[in-house]
């Protein structure tokens, strides 16, 4: 898809609202992880310029998955979620997508 959109357009790519939801903030953090380790090796090939995680608290007030999207609790609290990708994030310092 990415690839697709390089081709047709020849514009700089943004990765917006990205993310996984859920309760388990293990597998959430591990497969945003993935998706920026992914994303980080083309970044070059295809002009990836940015990306964003969707998003940064769960709302508690909310119904349905956009309770549990967060990769912090709906107090601010860290979870493994926020812990896997702050590690990620030191570890690659030169990265475009966060």
């Amino acid at each position: 898809m990415v690839g697709t959109l390089h081709d047709l357009f020849h514009r700089p790519i943004w990765i917006t609202e990205f993310g996984t939801y859920g309760a388990d903030k293990t597998s959430l953090g591990a497969t945003d992880v993935k998706m920026m380790d992914k994303w980080n090796a083309i970044a070059t090939q295809y002009d990836i310029v940015a990306g964003q995680i969707y998003e940064l608290l769960d709302q508690s007030e909310q119904s349905g998955i956009e309770a549990v999207f967060g990769i912090y609790d709906s107090n601010g609290n860290t979870t493994a979620a926020s812990n896997q990708i702050k590690t990620f994030l030191t570890e690659h310092p030169g990265g475009v997508v966060y």
